[in-house]
């Protein structure tokens, strides 16, 4: 009996003990962890909703922000060049001098009046005066992808997103201390409140269309020729219709854009016909009609294709016809909205060949000249591939789209590789390393025979640098040299110098200024194309 009751007992408590270890099994820790994860879990999951739902706008943004640090660590190795230098000395000015001076060169005010503000932020740095123009060229990229998705899709801006981020030319002016960025991102406004303005009928979209082109030829001239463009399509558009022309609300916009650009236009005519214009001498030719696609694409001018790049470019640019012929034969893509976005590359480039011609004989600098046009001719291009990528989904055609890509990218590396090499001079600026070789004499003085490198390297030099430039006559009020009208910097004789040393900088052999024979030479260096002559004085 006893024995019986002992193992009733052991056998109740052997129950109890397993009970309660069934219970108390289970660490502190992962208990804990069991009754988090359903939250942990709905985070999750509304942070993937969240994405999947927004992911295009993510995509968006990404691409401006890639565009935006490879332009800037392409930006980070350049030096200032003399149109970047003039901008910097011209934008240092007070307002109404920034406004006189631009009056008197070849380029409308407003883009120095931004630098004129920006530079004080950044206490005119070098790299962060070049982040303004940046700025404007990655905004350019993403507004540009939206555009390609509300007139195509969504997936075709995907696939357009490394061809534009890409793009060698976009990459090369996105950084220039100038106004092309600016110019680019207001003329593809344009478009975009253009088609809106042209499909809804809104007026906001047309107001916002007019002041765009307002904006554009107070930033950048050569803006002209897209807004042209424009002015042609909506005319073809309205004699097509048979629209009634006081009906035409582009016909008023456009007034409109005149009436708000009445107070520059006398200075304008003046600009283009009193001798303010730089001095270009290259009319357009067939050099530069290859120049267009050579430097698009592979970022090499035409003196410079070997046999490999010649091949590359042929085969380039007939693949491209093909697949443009192919994707619209086929009903791939829209062919209206493909030609919409592709005339505004393709009529611009046809006017610049016209008046830059030599029958009208307008000199021109071609690359700058197509920073805003060019854009549209990238988007064109990556439409086209996009748009045969993924047009057979059982069978994606992604090598071709994979190839176009790859030239692209071989045209980036080549901007890298060249950085902002100024094709017209022939030389690369290397004005930052020749003003720290000068900066040791700056409590001496410093004499530039030339107004050209004395300009070129001023943003550089100390303000309390005794820095000077030669000038027998009084610079005229008129182009590029224009802020050095009436300087106290100018030397107009040597014997105004009389510092214990001097040193001359020439960009050629022999000096034109050369001092008087109380200062006998020490030494000379060539410091790239510039020569520094040390004098002492006896």
């Amino acid at each position: 009996m006893v024995s019986r009751e002992i193992l009733e007992t052991e056998n109740k408590l052997m129950v109890g003990t397993t009970r309660f270890e069934r219970a108390t099994s289970r660490p502190p820790a992962v208990r804990a962890t069991n009754c988090a994860t359903p939250r942990t879990q709905l985070v999750y999951t509304k942070t993937m909703r969240f994405i999947k739902k927004h992911k295009f706008w993510f995509v968006l943004v990404g691409a401006a922000l890639i565009s935006f640090a490879l332009c800037l660590v392409l930006a980070a190795g350049q030096q200032l060049w003399f149109d970047e230098s003039y901008s910097v000395v011209v934008a240092k000015k007070p307002l109404g001098d920034i406004i006189s001076l631009t009056s008197v060169d070849a380029h409308p005010p407003f883009y120095y009046l931004l630098l004129h503000f920006w530079g004080g932020l950044v206490s005119w740095n070098e790299l962060g005066l070049r982040a303004l123009s940046i700025a404007f060229y990655s905004a350019s990229i993403g507004l540009m992808l939206l555009f390609i998705s509300k007139l195509f899709s969504k997936k075709t801006a995907l696939y357009s997103a490394p061809i534009l981020v890409l793009a060698p030319f976009l990459l090369r002016y996105g950084f220039e201390v100038r106004m092309y960025s600016l110019a680019s991102l207001v003329t593809v406004g344009s478009c975009f409140a253009l088609w809106y303005a042209l499909k809804t009928g809104r007026n906001r979209y047309w107001v916002l269309y007019g002041l765009l082109v307002t904006l554009g030829v107070w930033t950048l001239y050569m803006t002209f020729i897209v807004f042209a463009a424009q002015f042609i399509l909506l005319l073809a558009r309205t004699i097509k219709r048979r629209g009634k022309w006081l009906k035409q609300k582009w016909l008023l916009v456009y007034a409109g854009a005149i009436a708000l650009y009445i107070p520059w236009i006398p200075t304008a005519l003046h600009q283009m016909t009193g001798g303010a214009l730089s001095g270009a001498n290259v009319t357009f030719g067939i050099n530069q009609l290859i120049n267009v696609p050579s430097f698009g694409l592979i970022y090499t001018t035409s003196d410079q294709l070997d046999f490999i790049y010649w091949l590359l470019l042929v085969t380039v640019l007939a693949a491209i016809v093909v697949t443009a012929i192919n994707v619209t034969k086929k009903k791939l893509v829209d062919s209206k909205k493909l030609l919409f976005l592709s005339m505004h590359f393709l009529i611009p480039l046809a006017l610049f060949m016209i008046i830059a011609s030599p029958i009208f004989g307008w000199k021109i600098y071609l690359e700058r000249y197509l920073a805003q046009l060019i854009i549209f001719g990238y988007a064109s291009l990556a439409v086209v591939f996009s748009a045969l990528a993924f047009a057979n989904k059982a069978k994606p055609r992604y090598s071709a789209y994979i190839a176009i890509v790859l030239v692209v990218l071989v045209g980036t590396a080549n901007l890298f590789e060249a950085g902002n090499f100024n094709y017209q001079r022939l030389d690369r600026p290397a004005n930052r390393d020749i003003a720290k070789t000068l900066s040791q004499y700056c409590d001496q003085s410093i004499v530039v025979d030339d107004l050209y490198v004395y300009t070129e390297l001023a943003p550089y030099m100390a303000d309390n640098c005794h820095y000077y430039f030669s000038s027998p006559g009084e610079v005229d009020y008129n182009g590029g040299y224009a802020p050095l009208h009436g300087s106290d910097r100018r030397i107009a004789k040597p014997s105004s110098i009389n510092t214990k040393q001097l040193v001359v900088v020439t960009e050629k052999d022999q000096a034109s200024f050369v001092p008087n024979s109380k200062y006998t030479k020490l030494s000379s260096q060539k410091t790239t194309s510039r020569n520094l002559s040390v004098y002492t004085r006896n």
